[in-house]
């Protein structure tokens, strides 16, 4: 019932100010991101604007940033019980998605662009259905390749041993403990705080989140190692979607394609070299490549949680057609 009544109370004060056609089908989306991230204006924001567009007088959608109605924690139980209507959201829900996970497969995944575009052919064969009984994808990203970024410089980054490291999923955690480390689960905003008082003394994430949550300034020595790609969406209540008249669902699906998708992760591949790029012109920073022997040295550790995912997921049908369809995107397919 409190969800229920915040839905309503959200939607009454945004169709009060917004003049909207009686006929309109009209929906809110958040973006959990603040109102001046570049991701959001250039993402969810453009997103929703060319829907709009598109959808004069038949479907429109109001956006809200911030964190007031939905945030990492509570975006998938909010869109669920439409409290909100639409929403980015990352895939970490609870152990909700399972499948669709499989871009975190160590050394999987590189460029995030071929990675998403993958991943929403993966999507559209039908092979991940069961987990979205309750919302529909519109848009599917594979974040930039996670990488271990340390507050000062490691006796060796050949292993983890002896320090405490925030892994953003339960591959990256195990991969941190397979290296000798002990592995923390921290929120995003809660990981700042983590390195800064110590109690990490690192993170598995990628150089775009360092400079989007500000932990370049408590983290200096970076490794450059693609270790797996967390994954986000933007997704649709499926109870709103399926009731949307033939025109309104006609507007939507046209901005769901695998051209969103693509464009999406491409936007994140441009946006992790220009972090990249921003950390390594900063004072006190190092950037350095993992040596070869380390990487393969990581490679054959990261063989048996590549079949702890499988048989957590019965994902070995799963895992072979996205790299499949890894394989024909590098092709040109």
């Amino acid at each position: 019932m409190k969800l229920r009544r915040l839905a309503l109370g959200i939607a009454a004060a945004l169709l009060a100010g917004s003049g909207a056609h009686a006929d309109e089908t009209k929906f809110i989306m958040t973006t959990i991101s603040s109102p001046t991230s570049q991701v959001g204006q250039e993402n969810y924001h453009g997103w929703a604007n060319r829907v709009n567009e598109a959808g004069k007088g038949i479907v429109s959608i109001d956006v809200i940033d911030g964190y007031s109605v939905a945030n990492y924690r509570s975006w998938y139980d909010h869109l669920v019980n439409d409290v909100i209507q639409i929403s980015f959201g990352p895939s970490d829900v609870g152990g909700r998605f399972k499948k669709i996970t499989v871009p975190q497969v160590p050394f999987l995944v590189n460029d995030p662009a071929p990675a998403s575009l993958a991943l929403w052919r993966l999507y559209k064969t039908g092979m991940l259905d069961d987990e979205f009984a309750d919302v529909v994808p519109l848009m599917l990203v594979v974040f930039p390749a996670t990488s271990p970024h340390y507050r000062e410089e490691p006796r060796s980054i050949a292993s983890f041993a002896g320090l405490k490291v925030i892994g953003g999923s339960r591959v990256t955690s195990e991969l941190i403990e397979t290296l000798g480390g002990a592995p923390l689960a921290f929120p995003p905003a809660d990981q700042y705080e983590a390195l800064q008082r110590r109690t990490a003394d690192g993170i598995f994430t990628n150089f775009a989140a360092l400079t989007t949550f500000k932990m370049d300034e408590v983290t200096h020595y970076h490794v450059d190692v693609a270790l797996g790609g967390a994954v986000g969406m933007v997704a649709m209540n499926r109870a709103r979607y399926d009731a949307l008249p033939a025109a309104a669902r006609q507007i939507i699906a046209a901005n769901a394609t695998d051209k969103e998708s693509h464009e999406f992760g491409a936007f994140f591949r441009d946006y992790e070299q220009t972090s990249r790029d921003i950390i390594a012109h900063e004072a006190n920073q190092k950037i350095v490549s993992a040596p070869p022997d380390v990487v393969e040295k990581w490679q054959e550790k990261a063989r048996p949680i590549e079949n702890d995912w499988i048989n957590a997921n019965d994902g070995a049908a799963v895992l072979a057609k996205y790299k499949q369809l890894l394989a024909d995107v590098g092709a040109g397919h």
